[in-house]
């Protein structure tokens, strides 16, 4: 059992639109499915795995009939969000999943609780990791456990901002998700199906993604 949570976040800066907004057609351009949104979309997705589903931001996503939960600590970037995520009551384990994978599939998140369920030490984190080596870490599972030291991880750097006093420390500075990772003990479920972790940072790549949807 798990609680899903949907980032919606983001600031969509190359993109230049909101990214959970955006319109997805999940039978591609045959039209067997009507259109939704990438939200509504991996949503569902969720749904179909989680005991529970929710967005995670501080902005409103139209059409998408799911509890939102706002960022626990302001300026945190991708932190900010899963901290409300890994302090909401309910089961240990939690999916996190960003709004701009709409190739990650219900069989995808399987594999990582079953990653997670059945290792020998259950670890902090169990992320997704492409074919390339790179981690994708919202597309995981994280355990409730982790809540405390992220909320000690981001009052350090909260801290140390102040100290250091500098005029470039400016509130839009955001930790590290990987320096935060860095600290736990964290497990890799290897994907060989790249098109799986395929992310749409920029409008080119999400009309790409459409075409050969």
């Amino acid at each position: 059992m798990a609680l899903g949570f949907l980032m919606v976040g983001g600031r969509s800066r190359r993109i230049r639109r909101t990214k959970a907004d955006l319109a997805w057609y999940p039978g591609g351009s045959s039209g067997e499915e009507p259109p939704t949104s990438l939200a509504r979309h991996l949503c569902g997705v969720l749904a179909s795995v989680c005991t529970s589903t929710y967005l995670l931001g501080d902005r409103a996503v139209d059409g998408v009939e799911v509890p939102r939960l706002s960022d626990a600590t302001p300026h945190s970037g991708p932190l900010g969000g899963l901290l409300s995520a890994l302090e909401m009551p309910g089961p240990t384990l939690r999916i996190i999943l960003s709004c701009d994978t709409p190739f990650v599939d219900a069989v995808l998140l399987r594999q990582l609780l079953q990653a997670a369920e059945t290792a020998a030490v259950l670890p902090d984190v169990v992320v997704a990791r492409d074919a390339e080596g790179c981690l994708h870490p919202l597309c995981a599972v994280y355990h409730q456990r982790l809540g405390r030291p992220l909320r000690s991880f981001l009052h350090a750097h909260a801290r140390e901002r102040l100290l250091q006093d500098a005029p470039d420390a400016v509130p839009g500075k955001a930790p590290s998700l990987q320096q935060f990772l860095d600290t736990a003990s964290v497990e890799t479920l290897e994907v060989t199906e790249s098109r799986l972790l395929r992310n749409l940072n920029t409008m080119q790549e999400y009309l790409a993604a459409l075409r050969g949807r």
